[in-house]
């Protein structure tokens, strides 16, 4: 545990009171902003893909139109006009000095609505902005209309931002917002801090399920046991009267042996900071299974403005004794839910072992410990077959209990001289395996493979054919020690904390009276924060970070991977993994990608993203051909190949069609598509009748485009022109003719 701000509770609860003096003197004045409902679909600082929700989400029971009003009297200070984001949005400087926003609208009001449209024929663009110099608004006042521009379905977005534009929890402005609904907790997750911390026998996170056994009170389905440095995470969400939708927590608490060591509070948001949104839940696990778990610890590399009233880091250090805890999960009403559990320290003593002691006239003398619970025992052994074979026959030559388990002497009579590999399997609760090496001359199969942490990386290594104190010899840069891993079930855990790298090659080995039966050399590469580092992960792709690239230090693992078989793009670089351990990076870091010779222009070349399903998508890039690379931007995982797009996009002219005969026209419609290098904006999207230019209004979610031509069109025939261009540079094209009747 460590304190954070050791100051009294009651100088606390002075300063929190003088902070939200401002927000409660003005909590009462201000109008809510629609009369569509007053239901939220969505809560401030809820989690969103690299970023928080800055705001509240009104519901607007999937319909648009509903008007929006001036929540206080103020200005008009901005509008912008997006196919992306926000798209329409309207800002609203209020007489306090904060500033309320308006997004997703259908529309803005009339006198608004035609300032704007001029300024896109001006621009010759949807996508504008304006600044009104003085534009005056009313408490009550209408500014427009809910709609759906931008991102998702119809409803109201709304944020109250601070004089320096930082976002506020816009409820503390509606005291009389009703909701009587506590938050849903699903699960806890365990999470060990350091590369000598376990939980229930593993390096790894534990998820604990919970049981609901009473109104807002929760309690652990099975037992945590851990030992050393370990953080708290938990997944949920809230709901409040009337609607379904999932809301985010707004206060978490973490108490060991009912002392606060944790607290968190959604009141306000730093935009510099809202990228660092997965430094909030556990990373690893968020990337991995799309679960999100929300942090009871902060880490070191933590900057976000949510814990000012945390007395401590909310870590634990579980050593000898057990320790009570409990997780309190709050919405802005105060609606309260709790995990009540106790953390065991975990005994290590006691776990399963296998230990060859001799090899005589085709029989193997083995030592066991077993626990008690033990119903069954079967050997097997395997030779150059690959096939596993039961042993019939084995005698037990001595036995004695503990109160941790049962100790053997077996004798077992192999299958063949030529058996190298002994298994047992044991039924129990757990069900588990062990495995023994027969042979001093021989490498049996190990499979190798890594899970990723926020703090260290763990290899596991299956089987494992040793008892649980066999070391594991580590090799790398000037470091050359032995490491013992955590050994269960027939498979090994071994954590490597980041001191662990100090160069680019790690060597593992496991010996057998000392014979290496296992030896394997990886390529890892250390990047730390504060620091321009560049570093050559392979014969072609080089990676660069800034100071400011990282928030910690980062272990970055990189190899090639497969052909996709699903893609028919051209690929100009063999597909290639690259994973870390570590956070989520604070900004992006620079990759460059050396490319086979190009048998395309280099606009249609970039670098992309290869899904599990081989389908390719953007990762953005540009192509320098004098060195042959494509630089390119990347946060997160993946794997990537440089590729080219060299399909035109699809185009589909829905309205009007080719001589048709209108009275009037109304709106243009059209589909416009690209599934490989997208289209970057609506300056790629044209229309024009008889070459005027019609806005192109396009709605990226449904890839359709409307155009509304702002004058009357005179009887007689028209030439309709339609264009897309993909970020690629490639083209579709429509032209037609259609008739205005007399």
């Amino acid at each position: 545990m460590i304190l954070r701000n050791p100051v009294s509770k009651m100088m606390f609860l002075f300063s929190l009171l003088l902070a939200l003096m401002p927000l409660l003197l003005n909590a009462q004045s201000y109008l809510w902003p629609t009369n569509a409902s007053r239901h939220l679909s969505s809560s401030f600082c809820e989690y969103r893909p690299g970023h928080y929700h800055s705001a509240i989400d009104i519901k607007t029971w999937n319909k648009e139109g509903y008007p929006i009003y001036a929540v206080e009297d103020g200005r008009v200070v901005r509008l912008r006009v997006s196919p992306f984001g926000y798209g329409k949005v309207l800002y609203v400087r209020l007489r306090d000095g904060r500033t309320a926003v308006y997004a997703h609208l259908q529309r803005f009001n009339k006198k608004l609505e035609q300032s704007v449209r001029r300024l896109q024929l001006k621009k010759k663009r949807y996508t504008v902005q304006w600044y009104p110099k003085n534009w005056p608004v009313k408490k009550g006042e209408i500014l427009g209309y809910t709609g759906q521009t931008g991102i998702g379905v119809p409803h109201l977005h709304f944020e109250i931002r601070d004089a320096q534009e930082h976002p506020l929890q816009p409820l503390a402005f509606y005291p009389d917002y009703e909701d009587a609904v506590a938050p849903t907790l699903q699960s806890l997750l365990v999470i060990p801090l350091n590369d000598a911390a376990s939980v229930n026998q593993s390096r790894l996170p534990q998820a604990f399920g919970l049981k609901k056994i009473k109104t807002g009170v929760y309690v652990l389905n099975d037992t945590i046991r851990a030992q050393g440095i370990i953080g708290l995470a938990v997944r949920g969400y809230d709901r409040s009267n009337g609607v379904t939708n999932k809301l985010a927590f707004y206060r978490s608490a973490l108490f060991a042996d009912d002392t606060l060591l944790f607290s968190m509070r959604y009141d306000t948001l730093d935009f510099a900071l809202t990228n660092q949104v997965d430094v909030d839940v556990y990373y690893p696990r968020r990337r991995t299974t799309g679960q999100r778990f929300n942090k009871l610890f902060i880490d070191d590399f933590n900057a976000l403005p949510f814990y000012r009233e945390s007395p401590a880091d909310g870590r634990l250090q579980i050593a000898d004794r057990p320790l009570d805890f409990r997780v309190e999960v709050s919405d802005y009403r105060g609606n309260t839910s709790i995990i009540r559990g106790t953390i065991a320290p975990e005994e290590r003593a006691g776990r399963p072992a296998l230990t060859l002691l001799d090899l005589s006239d085709h029989a193997a003398y083995i030592q066991l410990r077993l626990p008690k619970d033990v119903k069954e025992m079967r050997f097997f052994t395997q030779n150059d077959s690959g096939l596993w074979r039961p042993v019939k026959y084995f005698d037990l030559l001595g036995r004695s209990s503990e109160q941790s388990g049962e100790n053997m002497l077996v004798k077992l009579k192999l299958n063949s001289s030529s058996d190298y590999l002994l298994r047992l399997d044991i039924e129990n609760a757990q069900n588990e395996s062990m495995y023994a090496l027969l042979s001093n001359n021989r490498k049996p199969p190990i499979s190798l493979d890594f899970d990723y942490t926020e703090h260290y990386l763990i290899a596991r290594l299956k089987p494992f054919f040793s008892n649980e104190n066999q070391p594991v010899h580590i090799s790398c840069g000037a470091i050359d020690t032995l490491l013992t891993p955590l050994a269960r079930n027939g498979s090994a855990e071994l954590a490597l904390g980041m001191r662990w790298f100090a160069g680019d090659s790690l060597r593992l080995r496991i010996a057998n009276d000392g014979y290496d039966y296992f030896d394997t050399t990886l390529t890892f590469f250390r990047f730390e924060p504060g620091k321009k580092m560049h570093k050559r992960l392979s014969s072609y792709v080089r990676m660069e970070t800034a100071p400011k690239t990282l928030l910690d230090t980062v272990i970055v693992y990189w190899r090639e991977e497969p052909l996709p078989d699903t893609t028919e793009a051209p690929l100009f670089s063999p597909p290639f993994r690259i994973d870390f351990a570590g956070p989520v990076f604070n900004k992006s870091a620079r990759l460059f990608v050396a490319y086979d010779t190009l048998t395309v222009p280099a606009r249609r070349v970039g670098l992309y993203v290869v899904n599990k399903k081989g389908k390719l998508s953007p990762a953005g890039g540009r192509a320098d051909t004098i060195n042959s690379v494509i630089e390119a931007g990347i946060r997160s995982p993946g794997v990537y190949v440089v590729a080219a797009d060299t399909v035109a996009p699809l185009l589909e002219l829905l309205y009007p069609r080719d001589g048709e005969h209108l009275k009037r026209l109304s709106a243009i419609k059209f589909k416009a598509l690209d599934e490989l290098s997208g289209i970057n904006s609506d300056a790629d999207l044209h229309i024009r009748i008889d070459d005027h230019f019609v806005i192109p209004e396009w709605d990226p979610e449904t890839d359709t485009v409307t155009g509304r031509p702002y004058w009357q069109l005179e009887p007689g025939m028209h030439r309709l022109r339609v264009w897309v261009d993909d970020a690629a540079g490639n083209r579709s094209q429509k032209q037609i003719r259609f008739f205005i009747k007399n």
